[in-house]
């Protein structure tokens, strides 16, 4: 007898799902890896986006500071040199009527008005002890004892 042919084999149903849960294992490896590498990928772009973002804000904080840094300086700079204006016209006004109260002029005069009045002052009490002097001269002279001496 001769041999028999084997009856042809069925494809097993387990061996299809078996392939198919393979090819779904294989996909999904892939897919996760896939994932993996995006989720590096947005990490390293939202590195990136604060590193930029810190470079802007630092960037407008430095801008902002600096402008009001400069717009209170100015303001400062406006009041420190009313201040200072106003300090110096008062020590002016003050020494103004310290001279004229020392020269005994009125305190209301501008210091150029006293100055005026204390050199005619002056002049007129330099003429004034002049002719003293001429005529203590001619005292002096006139007595036969000479000059008068002076006791305490």
């Amino acid at each position: 007898m001769g041999k028999q042919a084997s009856p042809a084999r069925r494809p097993d149903p387990l061996d299809d799902r078996l392939a198919a849960m393979q090819e779904a294992r294989a996909a999904l490896r892939d897919d996760t890896r896939a994932a993996h590498e995006g989720a590096q990928e947005l990490r390293a772009a939202t590195r990136e986006a604060r590193e930029l973002l810190g470079k802007l804000i630092e960037g407008e904080v430095t801008d902002r500071l600096g402008a009001e840094v400069a717009k209170g300086l100015e303001s400062y700079q406006e009041v420190v040199d009313k201040a200072i204006t106003d300090a110096s016209d008062a020590v002016f006004r003050r020494f103004d009527r310290m001279v004229a109260a020392l020269l005994g002029d009125d305190t209301d005069q501008p210091l150029e008005e006293t100055l005026r009045r204390y050199r005619d002052r002056q002049q007129f009490l330099e003429a004034g002890l002049a002719k003293a002097g001429n005529a203590a001269a001619g005292v002096q002279a006139a007595s036969p004892k000479g000059p008068a001496a002076w006791t305490p």
